[in-house]
């Protein structure tokens, strides 16, 4: 190994569970990127309210 890449044959199983996993992953980083823009926007929109309740 040390630092030299490794190929390895996957069962068909193996391979489902991988592609499951690859598919959820996909899945939560997007959900995540979904979150931190509605936490973008909820931010703004607070900061701006602030604004106004100050100024």
């Amino acid at each position: 190994m040390g630092g030299e890449t490794v190929n390895r044959r996957l069962t068909p199983s193996e391979a489902a569970l991988y592609s499951e996993w690859i598919g959820n992953d996909r899945q939560v980083r997007a959900l995540i990127a979904e979150m931190r823009e509605v936490a973008a926007k909820a931010q703004q929109l607070l900061l701006e309210e602030t604004a106004s309740e100050v100024g």
